[in-house]
């Protein structure tokens, strides 16, 4: 991992950008109103178009939590700075040749034609989610990093106890999830505590659809 992230600190710039402050009440707020209200996605008739468990409504949950977490931010008009497209390139580059060393060596986890409908619909939810992940979690501390996506994963529990029969699978996304955010995640602390949340969030966006669309079981072709 060392051999990847030292690359990624030398090529990406140094950019100025202003760290996320929340006072007690916001911070409440943009943990538990996305983690309340993402599961009534639940309560909806989703057609299953994707042929893979569950990933419908995971998609949909994503974008939910991520879009909520976002127009908070904007409600309050928090900045969090510029775009920065090399610090994106260079993620996402380090990102795919950790995921090629991982196929090969590992297990699968290269993306192959079949999975690309799957890959390219989870981005819909995945690129907000991962945006408003990286905003809220730069230049944070571990113990508020892990509250802000332990929110989540309560969110998908909350959401499997309404519909258990239909969701069970979800629990199997935390795994997922966790490794996620261990492997990929400290790429993107990285990237954005060098230049900004923007460019990491929308890198790790694409990274994270891409690992849930190659692990999901498919149960047609």
């Amino acid at each position: 991992m060392s051999l990847i992230i030292r690359p990624i600190a030398r090529l990406i710039p140094l950019r100025d950008f202003d760290r996320l402050r929340l006072n007690r009440g916001q911070t409440a707020i943009i943990l538990l109103v996305p983690a309340t209200l993402a599961p009534l996605c639940a309560l909806l008739p989703l057609p299953d178009v994707l042929p893979v468990l569950v990933a419908d409504y995971l998609m949909l949950h994503l974008l939910a939590f991520g879009v909520l977490q976002l127009a908070l931010l904007r409600v309050w008009r928090m900045t969090v700075g510029p775009m920065t497209w090399v610090a994106f390139g260079v993620l996402l580059a380090a990102c795919a040749v950790f995921g090629f060393a991982l196929d090969r060596y590992a297990a699968n986890f290269w993306p192959t034609a079949g999975r690309a409908g799957i890959i390219a619909a989870m981005l819909i939810g995945a690129l907000p989610f991962m945006v408003a992940d990286a905003i809220l979690t730069t230049g944070q501390s571990a113990r508020w990093r892990l509250c802000a996506r332990t929110s989540f994963l309560v969110s998908l529990g909350i959401a499997v106890a309404f519909d258990f029969e239909r969701l069970f699978f979800l629990l199997l996304i935390a795994p997922v999830m966790i490794l996620f955010y261990i492997v990929f995640g400290t790429m993107g602390r990285v990237t954005a505590l060098r230049a900004g949340p923007i460019a990491s969030g929308l890198a790790l966006g694409v990274v994270l659809a891409w690992a849930l669309g190659v692990s999901f079981p498919m149960f047609q072709t």
